[in-house]
This record gives C-alpha cells, structure tokens and sequence, in this order.
C-alpha cells in the first residue's frame, strides 16, 4: 500500500492545544461579528422611521414629476408618494443651483435608490446632500465582511491538516500533477474531471507537497461559495423585505449558516473533496447569472452557460442543473414573463438541455471506447432500486440529522444498512418524511416561495448521488455541501418572519448562539481531520464493525509507524472478518517492514487466493517471495501482476528487474520496452532496458538507454556508474 507521511506521529489520538488556547479568543472575535450586523439591522430600522425629521427641507411648492408615482401628500420639507402595488414611500429631494432638482434618496420595499425619475422644475433649497452615501455601502458590506471574517476564523486550525484517505490517489502518489507542463493534457480530457485535477497540478506547483497550500485553495472556493449563497439567498427574499439592511441582514444569516455549518468539514477540511466545493461555486454561479439574464441582462446567458459547461469538467453532478432551472422557471414569474413564463422558460432552459445531453452521449463514447464493459461492474453494489431505498433511510434519518444536530460528526465512513425491500419500517418512515417535505414545497409556493426553493434545492441537488444511481459510499457529508445551499435559503426567510414579527432581540441572540456554536463545533471537527490517527479513531468509535473503517485505521498505524499497533489491530480486524483480503495484505506490509518475510509471504498469500486477481497483492507476494530468495516464485506473480488489465508500467518494470536479476536478458527487454511504451518518463525501466542490452553486447542501445534514464533522474548513481563504464571501454 502506499505511503504517505504526517506530522504528527500519536499513538493515541487527542485533540491538539490549539482549541483550548484559542477558543476564549475566538469567541471574544465572534460573538461582535455574528452580533454586530444584526444590531446594525435593528438601529438601521429604527433609525429609517426617524431620518425624515432629521433632514428634511423645504420643497418651495416646486412641482414635482415622479416615475410611476401618485402625490398623496405635500408639505413643506416632506413629500409622500405612493406607488403602483407599494407602500407610501418617504423621499428626499435635494436642491441642485441653477433649479433643478432630482431625488437623492429614496427607501421603497425593495431598499432600492433612486426609485423616482429626476426632477427638472421648480427651485429647490438645499437639500441633504450631507447624506454620505459612501458610509451606506460600507454599513451593506458590512455582512459580507463579517461572513468572510467568521468562515477563516472558523477554518484557522484546518492549515495542519494531513492528506486523508483519497489524497495519496490524487496527490501523494499521482505523478500527473507534478509537472505543471502536463497540465494542457490534462484539460484534454473533458469527462475525466480536468478542472478539478488541475486545480492540484496548480497546487503542486506553487507550494508542492505542503499540505496548507491546499487547504488555502479550499477555504478560498468555500468562501467565494459563501459568497455566491449570500446573493442567491438574497435574491429570493428581496420581494419580501421592506429595507435593504433586513434583506442583507437575513441573506447573511443564511450564508452564514451554509459558512459555518461542522458537516461542511467533511468537503472543506478533506482536500480530495474539493470536486464539491468548486462544483458548488460553478453551480452557483450558472443558476445566479441565469436569474440576471431572465429578468433581462442578455449578456449573462453566456456567462451562465460557460460555468455550466467549467462545473462538468469538476464533477459529473453539474448534470442536476437543468432541473433547477426548471424550479426557477416556475417559481420566478419576474424572470420568465408572467403569463408566457412557461413558453419563455422552455426557451431559456434549451441550451442548457442540448449541453446536458451533448456531455451525456460524449461520456457515453469516451467511457465505452477506453474501458472494457465488464470492468466497469463493481461488485458488492446494489440494484438501482435498493440503492434508492437504502438513500431514502439516509436522507430522512442521517443527512437530516447532520443537518439539524450536528453534534456528533464528523462522519467521515458511516455504517449504514443496505436495504432491500421496499416493506421494511425504515423505507416506509423515510418516505414518508421525504414526502412531507415535497407536498410542504408544493403547498407553500403561493404564500412563501422561498421555503418551496429551498426545499426543492435541497433535493435536486442531491439526486445525482442518492437516487437511482448506486455509487460505493451509502452516505458521506460531503454530499450535502451544494444542498446546504437551499437550506440557506429557507433559514434566511424564517429569520424574516420572526423579524417582522418583532420579536428581534430575542431572534439576533438566538442567531448569534446558533452561528457561534456551528463556528466552534467546526474547529472541534477541524482537530478530528489533523491526523490519519485522530480521524480513523474517531471513525472507529462511529462504527466499530464496519471492515473498512477498522483497516484504515489499522493502516493510519502501519504508516506512522507504529507498527506493534497496526499489527494488533490488522489481526483484529482479521479475526472479525476472516475473508478480508486487504487486512491479510496490510498485515504482510506490517511483517516486511518487521523483517518476517516468510510470515508476509504466508499472509500475501491468503491475499491473493481471496482475490486472484487484485494487482497490488500480487505484486506485495511477488516482492516478498524476491527478497525471500525464491526469484523463480517471484518472477511467477509478477507476469501474473503484469497481465491484469489495465497495463501497469509498475509491474513491468518489476518483472523486467527480476527477469534481469535471473539473467534473462532477452525477456527484461522486452518487459523494460513494454514498460516505458506505459511510462516514458520511467528512469528505472530505462536503466533496466540499459543493463539487459549491455549484457547481450548492445553497447549503443545500452548507451542510449542509460542516458535517457540519466536525463529523467539527473545524478543517480546506477546509470551513470555503468554508462561511464561502456563509455570508457567504448575508448
């Protein structure tokens, strides 16, 4: 198995000083900025029912015109206007020199400016031109800024965290994204997530191996996601406010609580599982610039459109977008045209359609052409049908309750039970409170539409992973990342109804000690994620029988080297599920690194009988019988190891070596050749080819061979010692 190092080396896990040093200084910085924006909110609003006897001035009698406006009531300093289907507004009009007027501030429903047509009779005295709307912006950027504030604090110990689990894949031992070069074939492959795959490369090669760098990367698109939440939220509640403080106050608390929330960890804090924070970010942005174009911005469309087609090059998941557009399209009379929305929303989804299908069908012919049908099965998955049950069980009773309570997370490999039939209490209660849900939408969307697109968000968005679509993990948090978006929404609107409820000191405090508690619980959960150690125990306490949790933390140990530990927990684990090949294999891995080869070459085989054909045992047997002594053996497995589909340069590099060693010369060159047509970047398989041509007189093919090893590993002794040797005979 491969290895990947860690800074902390625990034989038991526990959390580190960083929480009960920080914590007192966290919640001293929190407690103002979860605070502070909404006391801003309640003096704003009392202070908007005061302004106009602060600043008014006298309006001369000056006949004044307003855009879509009927004059209910003039008197001197103070002009009352009402307009079409809104309350009675205040404005304020300013005097200009030369007698001409124009309305320099205005409050509506919509917390809009400049509501009215500028004035151009009559004489004005001056106005309230000491009115700094420079101070306005900043106070409306004072939400943003406290959300951004509160996401780093809340993420600030996640910087240490080591590389878990499908990091060695991605980064550690992926050899693609150490050369930045590549990274134009890597985009070449549109259905093999190239955005995403960049996005290490690019990592890689600002701050290698270092794992802050990542998390940097991470944090920074969880933040523009924040962000992207806060404009989506607030879309959906500006007809429902009456000031644009109440609406930006209660789009925070919605961004906040999608910022803060611990299950976000699971995405955020797990580098490899950026694919959903930066398909969220893209998924975002194509529903919000497709909102703009709809309520007449043309130029949106494309932008729309092109993070619709980035979002498939990070995961397969953008596929849910057109269905959520479609939500759009009903519920959004202002951005399909009332009467004609259905015929005008039907146009406006179109190209998403086509692209939708274009990148389905080109998915189809790429998988179909590179990957033989039958090794796309994979075995232990279930039927469409039980896949759907079993998710029905974890959306109702897991997703819901992370969401909720978020009290014991994280749940990083949760056990869950397969369900297979359709009459079990678990699928019929689970339906029945998945249905709940969908008839609540459907019932709310006259009266309070938000909630019907939160909740219908909430579905779309997970579709892809838990419907009718078996995929190898039953539940994960990272799943929920893009849901909890819709989620937002629906906190944001039930802030509004307890707001205009008035009941608002009481509504800012109980905000304020949910959003800080989520903070904490997040930098509790950030601990967990430090280490393989902390998080595989932690796991392990979760679900104690489940066969993969229990090998990965055996493995943790293994690579740590806390090699007595790991040995005791793989014969556990062996003892509990004696058919588990992988716990026979990593307990071999324990024995070669404690120098019992013939007890690892024993278990390896018990490996191998469980799967024959598994690669990585083959290849640990092969290894084993080589340093054994036993090379005939050894040469056995590794033609084995190098016949299993796909090709791997790896084996036959291996097998050319032993081939080599045992003096066959003419086979260990034709495996070194096989071995860099997989890998031409392969500086052993060179020196291999380089050492078997020397030995069968082909000193020019040798020369050549030991070169090119030299240029790919620039200073390694083996070639280059052999390669002056040939030279110097060579005269």
């Amino acid at each position: 198995m491969p290895e990947c190092q860690h800074r902390r080396e625990e034989a038991e896990p526990r959390l580190t000083p960083f929480l009960s040093s920080h914590i007192p200084l966290i919640l001293v910085l929190s407690i103002p900025l979860i605070s502070y924006p909404h006391l801003l909110l309640l003096i704003s609003d009392r202070q908007e029912n005061t302004l106009g006897k602060k600043y008014w001035q006298d309006c001369r009698n000056a006949p004044i015109v307003y855009h879509n406006t009927t004059c209910i009531d003039q008197m001197p300093g103070h002009t009352q206007v009402k307009t079409n289907n809104l309350p009675v507004l205040d404005i304020i009009v300013t005097g200009l020199r030369g007698g001409q007027g124009k309305i320099a501030w205005s409050h509506n429903v919509k917390g809009s400016q400049n509501e009215a047509q500028h004035l151009n009779s009559g004489r004005l005295t001056e106005g309230i031109r000491q009115l700094n709307i420079g101070k306005s912006k900043i106070k409306s950027a004072l939400p943003l800024i406290g959300l951004i504030i509160l996401t780093i604090l809340s993420y600030l110990n996640s910087f240490d965290c080591a590389f878990h689990f499908d990091d060695r894949y991605q980064i550690l031992n992926n050899p693609n994204i150490r050369d930045i070069g590549k990274l134009p074939d890597m985009l070449s492959q549109p259905f093999s997530r190239p955005i995403y795959k960049a996005s290490f490369a690019i990592n890689y090669y600002i701050s290698g191996f270092d794992v802050w760098g990542y998390h940097l990367t991470n944090l920074l698109f969880h933040l523009i996601a924040g962000i992207l939440v806060f404009q989506l939220t607030r879309f959906f509640l500006k007809d429902h406010v009456s000031g644009k403080a109440e609406l930006n106050m209660a789009s925070f608390t919605g961004a906040a609580l999608f910022c803060l929330h611990p299950v976000q960890t699971g995405a955020v804090t797990y580098i490899s599982s950026r694919s959903s924070v930066m398909l969220a970010v893209f998924y975002l942005l194509a529903v919000l610039t497709f909102l703009r174009f709809g309520k007449g911005r043309k130029g949106y469309l494309a932008l729309s459109l092109i993070s619709f087609v980035i979002g498939f090059g990070v995961k397969e998941t953008m596929v849910s977008l057109p269905f959520m557009l479609v939500v759009m399209v009903s519920l959004l009379e202002d951005v399909t045209g009332g009467k004609t929305r259905f015929k005008r929303g039907a146009l406006l989804i179109s190209p998403y359609l086509l692209i939708l299908l274009t990148y389905l069908l080109g998915r189809k012919l790429w998988t179909s052409g590179v990957v033989p049908s039958d090794q796309r099965i994979y075995e232990g998955v279930l039927t469409p049908f039980e896949y759907l049950l079993t998710e029905i069980t974890v959306i109702a009773f897991r997703y819901l309750r992370w969401i909720l309570l978020p009290l014991d997370g994280p749940h990083v490999d949760p056990d869950v039970p397969a369900e297979t039939t359709l009459l079990r209490l678990p699928v019929i209660a689970g339906g029945a409170v998945l249905l709940s849900l969908v008839i609540t939408a459907i019932l709310l969307r006259k009266r309070h539409p938000p909630i019907t697109a939160g909740i219908l968000w909430f579905f779309i968005t997970l579709l892809p992973t838990s419907s009718i679509f078996p995929v190898g993990d039953l539940a994960v948090e990272r799943r929920l990342y893009l849901p909890l978006a819709g989620v937002a929404i629906v906190t944001g609107y039930i802030f509004l109804l307890f707001w205009q409820k008035k009941r608002r000191l009481t509504l800012i405090s109980c905000a304020a000690i949910v959003l800080l508690a989520f903070s904490v619980l997040t930098l509790q959960r950030n601990e967990i994620w430090e280490t393989e150690i902390s998080l595989w125990e932690d796991a392990a306490r979760k679900s104690p029988h489940k066969v993969r949790v229990l090998n990965n933390r055996a493995y943790a140990y293994l690579e740590a080297g806390k090699l007595s530990r790991a040995e005791t927990l793989y014969k556990k684990l062996i003892d509990e599920f004696p058919d588990y090949p992988f716990g026979y294999n990593n307990l071999g891995s324990v024995y070669m690194k404690t120098g019992r080869i013939n007890d690892a070459v024993a278990v390896f085989r018990k490996a191998v009988m469980l799967m024959p054909n598994k690669r990585l045992f083959r290849l640990q047997l092969a290894r084993a019988l080589e340093q054994s002594g036993r090379l005939k053996e050894a040469i056995y497995e590794y033609r084995f190891a190098a016949r299993i589909y796909p090709p791997s340069a790896q084996a036959f590099t291996l097998l050319a070596s032993a081939l080599a060693r045992a003096e066959h010369f003419r086979e260990a060159e034709e495996a070194s050749k096989m071995a860099v047509s997989l890998d031409s970047n392969n500086p052993l398989a060179y020196y291999i080819l380089g050492y078997s041509l020397e030995m069968m007189g082909k000193m020019g093919n040798a020369i050549s061979a030991y070169e090119k090893a030299i240029s790919l590993k620039p200073g390694w002794a083996p070639p280059v010692g052999r390669l002056n040797g040939l030279l110097r005979k060579e005269g």
